[in-house]
C-alpha cells in the first residue's frame, strides 16, 4: 500500500511538473528569441563602438576595455530579461547573490593578476612609455612594442627581448 501511494505522489509531481513545462513553452520561445536578437544586436553595438570610440581614447587598449565593458552589460540586460520573460525572478536573485559571493571569493585567489591588469590600466592612461622607445627596468632593456592591461601569457627573459 505504501508502495502505492509514492507512485501515485510522483506521477502527480511528474503530471504537474508536464503541464507547467507546457504552458511555458511559448515563453521558452519568446525568451529565446529575445536572445538571439539580442545578441545580434550587442554584436553590431560592439562592432560599431569599434568603428566610432577607437579614436576617441588614448589607447586602442583603452578603447577595447570599454566597448567590452558595454557588450558584458549588453549580455547580462539580455540574460536578465530572458529569465524575466521565464518569470525566473528568484533565479535572478538567486544568480546576483551568488556571482556577489564567487567574486569576493575570486578577488582574493586573483589579487595578483587584478593588480597586474590595474597597472596595464593606469599605463594606458599616463602613458609613460610611446612605441619603440628605449627603456631599461632593473636588468632588462628592450623597446617598447605594445602596452597591453595584462602581461603576456609567457615570462620574458633576457635573450627574448
Amino acid at each position: 500500500m505504501e508502495i502505492h501511494k509514492a507512485f501515485e505522489l510522483i506521477s502527480d509531481k511528474l503530471e504537474s511538473w508536464v503541464t507547467v513545462l507546457i504552458q511555458m513553452i511559448p515563453n521558452l520561445f519568446v525568451a529565446c528569441i529575445v536572445v538571439v536578437v539580442g545578441l545580434f544586436v550587442a554584436k553590431k553595438i560592439r562592432n560599431f563602438l569599434h568603428k566610432k570610440l577607437d579614436s576617441a581614447f588614448p589607447t586602442k587598449t583603452l578603447s577595447s576595455l570599454f566597448i567590452t565593458v558595454i557588450y558584458v552589460f549588453l549580455i547580462g540586460i539580455i540574460l536578465f530579461a530572458a529569465l524575466r520573460i521565464l518569470n525566473l525572478d528568484k533565479t535572478i536573485t538567486t544568480a546576483l547573490a551568488g556571482a556577489g559571493i564567487v567574486g569576493v571569493a575570486l578577488a582574493f585567489a586573483f589579487q595578483d593578476i587584478a593588480a597586474n591588469f590595474m597597472s596595464g590600466i593606469f599605463l594606458a592612461f599616463r602613458k609613460p612609455f610611446v612605441m619603440n622607445e628605449a627603456i631599461r627596468i632593473k636588468e632588462f632593456e628592450g623597446y617598447v612594442r605594445e602596452i597591453r592591461l595584462r602581461v603576456p601569457p609567457y615570462k620574458l627573459t633576457k635573450d627574448k627581448w
